[in-house]
């Protein structure tokens, strides 16, 4: 079959659900991880890396998320278009450090 075919299959086989979800405006949520751009920023060359690595060991996983996962949000706010991002700053809301309130492995990964 050609390529044209190939998607018109796809197209028949899938849910009318998928269809509809793909054509409303919920496709294009934004679904960015919290911290990105932070974790970008600052992590992402190997220099950088391998001291924030040297860090972590060394203060520990509490005293290095709390020093560093401040703002799940981009804009360093506590609001975000990224659902995702949203939900670890209500979790953050009122002051809660990240060490009391992510998931054991949230931080180090």
């Amino acid at each position: 079959p050609s390529l044209q075919e190939f998607i018109e299959l796809s197209q028949s086989a899938t849910p009318t659900p998928v269809h509809e979800f793909r054509s409303s405006s919920r496709a294009d949520t934004n679904t960015a991880e919290p911290f990105e751009e932070m974790v970008t920023r600052q992590f992402t060359s190997s220099d950088a890396a391998k001291s924030a690595l040297e860090e972590y060991c060394s203060i520990g996983k509490d005293a290095f998320a709390n020093q560093y996962y401040i703002s799940p949000t981009t804009s360093g706010k506590r609001s975000s278009s990224s659902m995702y991002a949203a939900s670890i700053a209500r979790l953050m809301n009122d002051g809660n450090k990240a060490s009391d309130v992510l998931a054991l492995r949230e931080v180090p990964t």
